[in-house]
């Protein structure tokens, strides 16, 4: 359910297309915003209480909208890095909302046109009565520790040149600590042991939930597949390569691996 709403909004975010509309870098734009951007606070869709206590609502604008002033448009990623974490969390809600909402116009049962229901995030089929609720992808990331080393890989599937920790999808009927044994194993032929959990992080890239945890080598040597991953080593903590950027949770596992084994 929503959050009890008092008819009161704190904020607002506006998505266009694969981006979301800021004033002066702010994501969160107030009601006077949207007023210049010539919008409509009423079409605007409760999103409930963000992660930092404030009411916002999302307006969706059309592809053809243009941005001009004091106003400028960034991607999701772009705010990873620059955002207040707290105004990040919001934007990622807002953006994993509007993408199931636009995935989810008609029904998976009997292909009828769906609505959105009031009283909650969901969506129902004016055919079937079927309701359908945000997906949400659960997906392991986990640092692998060996004689304070830590395994890093790079993806093979991207251009960029960082490396991060391993992570991986969870499959249907796995517990997570099976998705972390068998993602490290998969991908770089490493068994682990005394897996223990961490922290989770939304991931809206478009509809993630990153569970974070933090396990010991077992035994095995270091074998790539080669299709998802096309290198991999133990990294030692004061000489780290390009690293994904913070607030992500890979970086939190990376900081946190550096933070307990440096200097030892």
């Amino acid at each position: 359910m929503l959050p009890y709403y008092n008819g009161c909004v704190d904020s607002y975010i506006v998505r266009l297309s694969d981006t979301l509309i800021t004033h002066d870098s702010r994501i969160l734009l107030e009601h006077s915003d949207v007023r210049a951007l010539g919008l409509n606070a009423d079409d605007a869709v409760d999103l409930g209480l963000c992660s930092n206590g404030r009411r916002v609502r999302l307006l969706t604008t059309t592809p053809e909208f243009e941005v001009t002033g004091a106003y400028g448009t960034r991607t999701l990623r772009d705010l990873l890095r620059s955002a207040p974490e707290a105004d990040f969390r919001c934007a990622a809600r807002a953006v994993h909302l509007a993408h199931w909402d636009t995935t989810h116009q008609y029904c998976g049962s009997c292909g009828g046109k769906t609505e959105r229901m009031a009283a909650e995030h969901a969506r129902k089929c004016l055919s079937c009565g079927a309701v359908v609720y945000p997906r949400i992808s659960p997906a392991i990331i986990v640092a692998v520790i060996r004689d304070g080393k830590l395994l890093l890989a790079h993806n093979a599937r991207r251009a960029h040149g960082f490396y991060s920790v391993i992570a991986g999808f969870v499959d249907p009927g796995e517990t997570l600590e099976e998705c972390v044994a068998r993602e490290v194993r998969e991908e770089t032929a490493v068994e682990v042991q005394n897996i223990r959990y961490m922290s989770s992080q939304p991931w809206p890239f478009p509809d993630s939930l990153m569970i974070a945890f933090i396990c010991e080598y077992r035994s095995g040597e270091i074998e790539v597949d080669g299709s998802e991953i096309d290198h991999a080593y133990w990294c030692d903590p004061d000489n780290l390569p390009e690293v994904p950027p913070r607030p992500s949770v890979a970086r939190s596992l990376i900081d946190w691996f550096v933070a307990h084994h440096a200097d030892l």
